[in-house]
């Protein structure tokens, strides 16, 4: 599952509840061996590893891999209550807040997050600055500590409050062929997990569905190496040889990942033409409308006329997707724009130009 939520789990714990099942007299183990992620530094690509577009993909995530810290304020306390879930006490959380009675803005909303050692088990998360009563409270999302503690103290602490006791701890192995299945969960629809990784560029999403294509098809443990084979087969069988073409993780966030606007393009047509062509529009965010493209051409008429899918790193900035036109046309676009600061707003005002001319001239 791309997307285990804290919510999956509480539904397993209540069907463990529902089986009589009270007391667990060992360890939990934990089998993660579905996947060989990358030996990599999350920092490496931006020096920000506590980021949630930089989370490292896992066979047993919970929540993305992100802390979900919890700003609240009012007038009754001395000071704004922090709350932080996964309930792993390895992350020793350090609110340095104080309370003021001004106006909301930004500046007293949105306080620092400074995470020592975020990679680490035992990671220090420090909440600094301001935080206003008048503001309504806020939720920030930032990876830090061990994804495996994550997930024990979170069964753990749900198990709890069905009156559960775990006697041991977790470690991590390969669960025995000879275990009995008691309960297993089942992931939402392929197309769902899509439509939330194109709406919302959504980059860890995008390299589990990677990985998970690999172990489909060629076996766990799955590997970039063997997912990456896996697009090019897909292509091959197709006839799209591609020079040059090369997929480093599955998402947007490498310096490595090449295609060229001709091979993007004929790979949108070649999927405009093919079965799945809704499942694909469906998943792309509509200009003006919703996804990342919510607030561009909100007043236009091309508002709504425009699936694109969007990307930005530092000086890139990237859009690719559909046009149906005033004439009633539909066009394939693909717009990838590499150029310093362009991802500063230079890069938009460029590609809205574009599809605003598409949509009357085309």
């Amino acid at each position: 599952d791309p997307q285990f939520r804290s919510q999956d789990m509480w539904s397993l714990v209540h069907r463990l509840e529902d089986l009589g099942i009270k007391r667990i007299t060992g360890d939990i183990i934990l089998d993660d061996g579905h996947f060989i992620p990358p030996a990599i530094d999350p920092g490496d690509f931006d020096n920000r590893p506590d980021r949630t577009y930089n989370a490292l993909p896992g066979a047993l995530l919970l929540d993305n891999r992100a802390v979900r810290i919890s700003i609240s304020a009012t007038d009754q306390n001395q000071r704004p209550v922090v709350r932080a879930w996964p309930p792993n006490p390895n992350l020793d959380i350090r609110p340095k807040l104080t309370v003021s009675n001004q106006r909301c803005q930004w500046a007293n909303r949105n306080p620092e997050i400074r995470i020592t050692n975020p990679t680490e088990a035992h990671s220090r998360i420090e909440i600094i600055g301001d935080f206003s009563t008048q503001c309504r409270p806020n939720t920030i999302y930032r990876v830090a500590g061990d994804p495996a503690d994550a997930f024990f103290y979170t069964f753990a602490e749900l198990f709890s409050r069905t009156g559960g006791v775990i006697d041991g701890h977790w470690r991590g192995g390969t669960v025995s062929e000879q275990a009995v299945k008691i309960i297993s969960h089942q992931s939402r629809t392929l197309s769902q997990y899509l439509w939330l990784m194109n709406k919302w560029s959504n980059n860890l999403m995008a390299r589990q569905i990677l990985l998970t294509l690999a172990a489909e098809l060629h076996g766990a443990p799955a590997t970039e190496d063997s997912a990456r084979m896996v697009v090019n087969q897909w292509l091959q069988r197709r006839g799209l040889i591609w020079p040059g073409f090369y997929i480093d993780n599955g998402s947007g966030l490498s310096r490595d990942a090449r295609i060229t606007p001709q091979q993007l393009g004929t790979l949108l047509v070649e999927t405009f033409n093919g079965p799945y062509m809704a499942e694909l529009l469906s998943t792309l965010p509509i200009a003006g409308v919703d996804g990342t493209m919510r607030n561009r051409l909100t007043d236009e008429p091309v508002r709504g006329h425009a699936h694109i899918k969007t990307g930005t790193l530092r000086d890139v900035r990237a859009g690719a997707g559909y046009i149906l036109t005033r004439s009633g046309q539909r066009y394939a676009v693909v717009m990838l724009h590499n150029e310093t600061n362009v991802q500063m707003g230079g890069g938009t005002r460029v590609q809205d130009a574009v599809l605003r001319w598409l949509y009357e001239n085309g």
